[in-house]
């Protein structure tokens, strides 16, 4: 049997393709463009991607600065009132990150309120609880009358615009329910938190809305 020698062709390379290489680079443009997207959220945006989730989950619709408002009865609180930063807010309740001069702040220096408020049932005279040692605080924006005499003073100064209904709210379970470090105001249909001291994240966030719903629940009725 006479072998048979096959002999093997030389592979052809192919050309130059210009198809090919403008398809490459797409492919790495946007593969670097979606790991800038998915980083620029992870780092710059991600307190505004997680208030965003906080919101949707606690029913509540984010507002950016542009869009904002203050929510009532802070718009009537100092002169001029405080500017809105960020606004969460549905129909009863708004959490909000204010921007105000504060009177008792550093001279000439701006102060920063977190607030809470709460649509309420009932119709109270302006009362509040401000934290003994705070600088600065929210009721510092309302002229109203201080009664020092009414609480212990480690940690609330008592103020309001009606001696009986201050003195009904510092005898209320109010006053033991609240932190020391927030501040605590009834002003007509809506009660209001100041958690300044704490910072604007979804984990204060949260204990915001708890307190305020326990805080309504053993809220006496107004004298």
């Amino acid at each position: 049997m006479v072998p048979i020698l096959v002999l093997a062709s030389a592979p052809v390379l192919p050309g130059f393709s210009f198809v090919v290489l403008l398809t490459l680079l797409a492919v790495v443009g946007v593969s670097s463009f979606v790991f800038w997207v998915l980083a620029w959220r992870a780092t710059t945006r991600k307190r505004w991607l997680d208030l965003s989730y906080w919101a949707a989950s606690n029913k509540l619709r984010l507002y950016r600065p542009e869009r904002a408002r203050v929510p009532t009865p802070l718009d009537s609180f100092g002169n001029p009132p405080p500017d809105p930063l960020l606004l969460l807010a549905n129909k009863r309740t708004s959490v909000a990150q204010l921007q105000a001069q504060a009177p008792r702040a550093v001279a000439g220096g701006a102060a920063r309120w977190n607030v809470l408020v709460r649509q309420i049932a009932t119709d109270w005279p302006p009362v509040g609880l401000r934290p003994a040692h705070h600088a600065s605080s929210l009721l510092d924006l309302i002229s109203l009358s201080s009664y020092p005499a009414l609480l212990p003073p480690e940690r609330f100064v008592a103020f309001g615009s009606d001696p009986a209904a201050i003195r009904h709210l510092a005898r209320s379970t109010i006053v033991a329910l609240l932190p020391p470090d927030v501040g605590f105001v009834l002003y007509g249909p809506a009660l209001i938190l100041d958690f300044s001291d704490r910072p604007f994240d979804t984990i204060e966030l949260s204990r915001m809305v708890a307190l305020a719903d326990q805080l309504e629940a053993r809220l006496p009725p107004p004298v």
